[in-house]
């Protein structure tokens, strides 16, 4: 991260002016507890809030001061309390995110800039501006450049299997997210989220299981890329409605990205 920075303060009689540059910036810590992490109830999207963020960094500053000449050194920061709000609205097959962040940003100089806690305050001030607007920028930049891409690629696989008039539908409720598959004509409402371990859990009722078959069944063509395993597969169904549950083992192959195992979805009973 190169940044360039100018400002001028009145010190008494004279003006003080001084121009830093700050570059060579490293984030060399960054810890998310468990207990920060959580779900928020939302409907047709993923609400995600992360407390209590920890993260270091540091940087190379020089700073020309008129009267005290040029200072060189360090400037280190930290947070011990910085909170993010992501929201993730579903919209066919896409994400589109809003992020939101808080933190309260401290520093420390090293060297000859230690002789300027005349602006400690306001590089502090200026620091936490950029973390709390830089940092959902780099959030909605990653889900637009790097999951929606993704997510675009999994419709035209479903469309390529005969399930075009399916659609995807995410709800949290009670701190857990589930991922419901079901046609577009359905408008019965589902079920209440029932917490559950495993990792990827299908909700759906007995008859939209049989909607959600696919028209004409198409047999995916052998890939390269990502083999997907799905192991300690459950079966449940409770006045009418069914779920089915498994835990998923992703291994990345060196070829490609595409989904190689089939095997994992033609088990599920619906």
């Amino acid at each position: 991260m190169d940044y360039d920075y100018n400002f001028s303060r009145d010190n008494k009689d004279r003006q003080c002016v001084a121009a830093y540059r700050i570059w060579n910036g490293k984030v060399n810590r960054f810890f998310v507890p468990k207990s920060g992490v959580s779900f928020q109830n939302m409907n047709n999207g993923i609400h995600l809030k992360v407390r209590n963020v920890q993260f270091g960094a540091r940087t190379n500053g020089r700073v020309d001061v008129v009267l005290l000449g040029r200072m060189n050194g360090q400037i280190k920061a930290r947070a011990n309390v910085a909170n993010l709000d992501i929201k993730l609205k579903w919209n066919d097959f896409k994400f589109v995110p809003t992020v939101r962040m808080n933190s309260n940003v401290r520093i420390e100089f090293t060297n000859t800039l230690k002789r300027l806690d005349f602006l400690k305050s306001k590089l502090q001030n200026m620091i936490t501006s950029k973390v709390n607007s830089e940092v959902p920028k780099m959030i909605v930049a990653l889900v637009r450049n790097e999951v929606n891409p993704r997510l675009q690629k999994l419709k035209q696989k479903l469309i390529s299997m005969g399930y075009k008039n399916c659609s995807i539908e995410w709800t949290t409720q009670k701190n857990t997210l589930r991922v419901t598959f079901k046609p577009k004509s359905t408008k019965g409402t589902v079920a209440p989220v029932t917490p559950i371990d495993n990792m990827v859990c299908v909700n759906a009722s007995v008859e939209v299981g049989k909607e959600v078959a696919p028209t004409t069944p198409k047999p995916a063509p052998a890939q390269k890329g990502i083999d997907i395993n799905c192991v300690n597969q459950k079966f449940k169904c409770q006045k009418g409605n069914c779920t089915a549950c498994t835990d998923i083992d992703i291994t990345y192959l060196s070829q490609g990205c595409t989904a190689k195992n089939q095997k994992c979805w033609q088990n599920f009973p619906f």
